[in-house]
C-alpha cells in the first residue's frame, strides 16, 4: 500500500465516491461554507473519514490548485492479472507534462477503458489526479515495464496498436471493433523502436491543417472515442 494525496474539489469528491481508501480529508477554515466543499464534509461524514480544519493548507497542498480541500488516500499497487477480461487497454510509454497525463486518463476513463499501464518510474502528482477532474479514482492506474505489459495483453489475445503520424493506416480503416491495446507514445519522442516487435500495426490520425501532428492527451482521445465508435 502507497500514501498519496489528492488536492481539489472535484478530486476529492470523486474520490469519496468511488472504492478509494482515504484516510483523512483537510479542510481550508475560509472555505468551509462553500456548497461543493459542503457535499465533500458531508460524504466524507457519511463515511466516517475523519475531517480535520486547518487555517491554511498552502504549506500543506503540494500543488497551488487545491481549492481549500486535501484528501491523505492509500492505494494498492494493481498488477496485470487484476485486470480481467479487457477490451480497451492504454499502455503509455511515457510522459513529461502532468496536466497531460491527467487529460488523457479523465479520456481514458470516459471511454469506458479497463485500464491504463504507465512506465513504474511514473509519479502519479497530484497535479495528475487534479488534472483527470477525478477520473483516477473510477479507473485502474497500473505502474509496469512497457515490454511486460505489452507481452502480457498480447499473450491473452488482444491486439496491439501504436499511434505513430507516420503510419499509413488510419484510426478510421483499422478495425478496432475488438479486444485491443493503444499504445501512445511519449510527447517529444513518440514510441521507442525496440517497442516495435510488440505493436501489431502502426495507425495514425490524419491531418488536414498545417500542423502534423497533435500532443499525446488529444491524439489519445480521439483514437479511443474512434474505437468506443466502431464499437457501438
Amino acid at each position: 500500500m502507497e500514501k498519496y494525496q489528492i488536492e481539489g474539489r472535484n478530486p476529492v469528491y470523486e474520490a469519496l465516491r468511488s472504492k478509494v481508501k482515504i484516510t483523512k480529508i483537510f479542510v481550508e477554515e475560509n472555505k468551509q461554507n462553500n456548497e461543493r466543499v459542503k457535499k465533500i464534509i458531508k460524504l466524507a461524514k457519511d463515511k466516517n473519514v475523519p475531517i480535520v480544519i486547518r487555517e491554511f493548507l498552502k504549506n500543506f497542498a503540494e500543488t497551488e490548485r487545491h481549492q481549500g480541500v486535501v484528501a491523505i488516500a492509500i492505494k494498492d499497487k494493481l498488477k496485470l492479472k487484476d485486470i480481467k477480461d479487457p477490451q480497451l487497454v492504454i499502455i503509455i510509454s511515457g510522459s513529461d507534462y502532468d496536466m497531460n497525463l491527467g487529460t488523457l486518463i479523465r479520456s481514458a476513463e470516459a471511454a469506458g477503458a479497463n485500464c491504463i499501464i504507465v512506465p513504474r518510474k511514473t509519479k502519479i502528482s497530484p497535479l495528475v489526479i487534479k488534472s483527470s477532474a477525478g477520473a483516477i479514482s473510477h479507473i485502474p492506474v497500473i505502474e509496469e515495464n512497457l515490454f511486460t505489459a505489452l507481452k502480457h495483453f498480447r499473450k491473452i489475445g488482444l491486439i496491439v496498436y501504436g499511434l505513430d503520424e507516420e503510419a499509413k493506416t488510419t484510426i478510421y480503416n483499422a478495425n478496432l471493433n475488438q479486444p485491443i491495446v493503444l499504445v501512445i507514445g511519449k510527447e517529444d519522442s513518440g514510441l521507442n523502436e525496440s517497442s516495435s516487435k510488440y505493436i501489431d500495426e502502426y495507425l495514425k490520425i490524419p491531418m488536414y491543417g498545417k500542423m502534423n501532428s497533435l500532443n499525446m492527451a488529444v491524439s489519445a482521445s480521439i483514437a479511443m472515442f474512434e474505437t468506443i465508435r466502431q464499437k457501438k
